[in-house]
């Protein structure tokens, strides 16, 4: 029994795309890496340097021990959603103790990479 030619090459184009779908997944897959652990907290636990360069401070309640980690030369701030510059972000920090920020810092070196407080 022989198979017409359409289903031959049906056959072929299966076997092909089956082939390649073994082949891809070996070279696709990267182990994921966790880079940086993010930090959620109001911003009444925290007391941020009056200068980028210093170091931040989390202070869970009183008398508890304090967690330092420095900020980062190329840290990024944001108020709200919008870029700010340290001082526009220490300001709103400041602003209440209430107010809820994100805090990133990156594992390798310990350091603040990025914060995002919400006015």
């Amino acid at each position: 029994m022989t198979l017409p030619r359409r289903y031959l090459t049906l056959l072929a184009a299966l076997l092909a795309t089956a082939g390649l779908g073994l082949a891809l997944p070996a070279q696709a897959i990267h182990p994921l890496a966790i880079l940086e652990d993010g930090l959620e907290l109001p911003s009444g636990e925290t007391r941020w340097p009056d200068e980028a360069s210093g170091q931040l401070q989390l202070v869970a309640c009183t008398g508890c021990a304090k967690t330092q980690y420095p900020i980062a030369r190329d840290a990024t701030f944001k108020v709200g959603g919008r870029a700010a510059t340290y001082a526009e972000f220490l300001t709103a920090v400041r602003g209440s103790r209430e107010r809820a920020l994100f805090v990133h810092v990156r594992r390798a070196t310990g350091e603040v990479s990025r914060a995002r407080v919400i006015p």
